[in-house]
């Protein structure tokens, strides 16, 4: 594996240019982290970019993302349809480590122009969008941080010149979660049933045991419990976490932060006292907005465990969501239970969350939201973090532009995904492109032929 490259002498204000380098798949090992993982995996933003945000450029034209226009052309697709396919992609890897993602609006700016590397107030992390590029790739995908290290870290681009389908080829959800998987640091794997697999060989339900491998390598291990899991499992009402003696006796409020739904079958169990000098209502919220996709149903129980005195659920969100419940005739001493679940058993069903008590006069307390604001890296760069076979001899590998008289190997890692369908004798190597730069798009349509070639077996090997 090859270190990432630096970009030697450009300026902080300037975006570096793009090197284009082709990979076999015989090169690598079976695995797949890269070395690159987001600095602030506690929460990682998801964002759609409008149509009409600038991607790049070819030949000098502007290329604009159009994901909306065609996706929403689909027969039977709304808009709803397609982002919660690829926002159950983003939830699947969540669901194996400790990631929590969340979507935010995208002001629409061109891509890779942003102020931060992650936490942009701008846009998502990972900001998806689409344009039509050729019929030999399905989608492409930035690594993350270090190796690209501003904004144009993550971003994702679907083809829009392939026909996507939910359940038959091309499966939007298997697309997704390989791209995914790059946008979060992983390379491709020899494993032909993992979906780091590098060339589409069949509709995916989920990851393989080399991808969950892969992802948690990257990330520290499987989803660790909250504290109060990890200190004695709170799952039953027998083994309730007390809360009691967290609620402030002046505004009778508490909050807990930093809690998470780790499994499916995950279940947290509250009990607490309503103390002597409580008011007669009692709120209690559970939010998960700003914090995860947990999609979390929410029950009170009496204290004989059985009683409910109130529900909700998150069943079926887009986002993360906050619920909010609320009860009267509360009195001194009277004991409630209080379960947090998964409100399905899809990898929705998992994810982090924070509550708060209330039942005192006065506002419930804020949580405790995660800052993840860093800044472009100085200077900005890109660099290539996988084996790369070297292009033809001779062949100039440069862009016009800012920097064009300074070649950078390998630069910025992006993950380029084939249809195996047009290519049925080739489908075991990987065709692999690094690109880099918002600035131009060139260099791919420059170098298409030698692709193709390569594709269809007939280019140098």
């Amino acid at each position: 594996m090859r270190s990432p490259h630096r970009l030697r002498g450009a300026s902080p204000a300037r975006r570096p240019t793009v090197r284009l380098r082709l990979e076999e798949l015989e090169a690598r090992a079976v695995l797949s982290g890269t070395g690159n993982a987001w600095p602030h995996p506690e929460l990682v933003k998801v964002s759609f970019v409008p149509d009409g945000t600038l991607l790049g450029t070819n030949n000098g034209v502007p290329i604009y993302s159009n994901l909306f226009a065609k996706f929403n052309a689909h027969a039977g697709w709304t808009t709803a349809t397609w982002e919660d396919q690829i926002l159950k992609a983003v939830q699947t890897w969540a669901q194996q480590t400790n990631l929590n993602f969340d979507v935010v609006s995208d002001s629409g700016a061109s891509t890779g122009s942003g102020s931060y590397q992650q936490g942009d107030p701008q846009m998502g992390d990972i900001r998806i969008g689409g344009w039509a590029f050729g019929n030999s790739n399905l989608a492409m995908a930035f690594l993350p941080p270090p190796v690209d290290n501003y904004s144009i870290a993550g971003d994702v681009s679907f083809n829009t010149g392939m026909t996507y389908n939910i359940g038959s080829t091309y499966d939007l959800y298997t697309v997704a979660m390989h791209e995914i998987g790059h946008a979060l640091g992983l390379g491709h794997s020899t494993a032909g049933g993992a979906v780091m697999y590098p060339t589409y060989n069949g509709v995916k339900s989920g990851l393989a045991s080399d991808d969950i491998t892969s992802i948690q390598s990257v990330y520290g291990g499987a989803r660790t419990a909250d504290a109060y899991d990890a200190a004695a499992s709170n799952n039953t009402f027998a083994t309730a976490t007390n809360l009691t003696s967290q609620i402030n006796p002046t505004t009778l409020t508490s909050v807990q932060n930093n809690l998470d739904l780790t499994t499916t079958s995950d279940l947290d169990y509250y009990t607490f006292t309503a103390p002597a000098n409580t008011s007669s209502t009692l709120t209690v919220t559970v939010q998960t907005t700003g914090l995860s996709l947990l999609r979390q149903a929410v029950t009170i129980y009496a204290a004989d465990q059985t009683t409910v005195l109130a529900s909700a659920s998150s069943a079926g969100a887009y986002d993360g969501t906050t619920q909010t419940l609320t009860g009267t005739g509360v009195t001194p001493n009277q004991v409630f239970y209080v379960k947090v679940a998964g409100a399905d058993t899809t990898a929705f069903g998992t994810g982090r969350y924070a509550m708060t008590l209330n039942l005192g006069t006065g506002s419930s307390p804020a949580v405790t939201l995660p800052n993840t604001q860093t800044l472009n890296g100085s200077p900005i760069q890109g660099g290539g973090s996988e084996t790369l076979s070297a292009p033809p001899p001779g062949t100039p590998h440069r862009l016009t532009g800012a920097h064009a008289a300074l070649p950078v190997p390998a630069h910025g890692a992006r993950h380029t995904h084939h249809p195996a369908h047009p290519l049925p004798s080739h489908s075991h190597r990987a065709h692999h492109a690094a690109l880099v730069s918002h600035q131009s798009l060139d260099q791919v349509f420059a170098e298409g032929n030698l692709l193709r070639g390569l594709v269809t077996g007939k280019g140098r090997r």
